[in-house]
């Protein structure tokens, strides 16, 4: 299943930059497209990554793991759980303040074509046969959007 998200992930960044390469003519679609378009390049570029060097990656993972789960006694030990504790409560409020902030753009970036009256999709696209134009292909633009 990797393999057909991968594909997916290809084609759906293809038609982002035969988009963008329609767009260069408008500023403002062009920095949309952009935008759009290197975060995409950049999630495709991570679980590319993350195909190739799993099983690397899963070992490194063990290896933290195992180091981990050494637990020292002595005289500093409250002083290193406290210090823990207050490491992982900043890094879950990180989390969720970076999570939320996540979320808060996504329904703006998705939401945009709700509140103009030309109803476009929310990041510029082109397929072919025109499949991504509403006025000739309105079922193709849904099953897009």
């Amino acid at each position: 299943w990797h393999n057909l998200v991968m594909l997916q992930m290809i084609v759906s960044f293809a038609s982002l930059c035969y988009g963008t390469l329609e767009s260069l003519d408008d500023i403002v679609e062009l920095g949309r497209d952009l935008a759009f378009t290197i975060s995409s390049f950049y999630i495709l570029f991570k679980m590319a990554f993350f195909v190739v060097y799993a099983d690397e990656i899963d070992e490194l993972i063990d290896d933290i793991e195992e180091c981990y789960r050494w637990e020292r006694k002595g005289p500093g030990w409250s002083e290193v759980r406290s210090t823990k504790r207050c490491h992982f409560l900043m890094f879950a409020c990180f989390l969720v303040l970076w999570s939320t902030a996540i979320v808060a753009f996504m329904l703006v970036m998705i939401s945009t074509p709700f509140w103009v009256e030309s109803q476009l999709l929310p990041f510029h696209v082109a397929w072919p046969f025109n499949l991504h134009d509403p006025t000739r292909h309105p079922i193709s633009h849904a099953i897009i959007f």
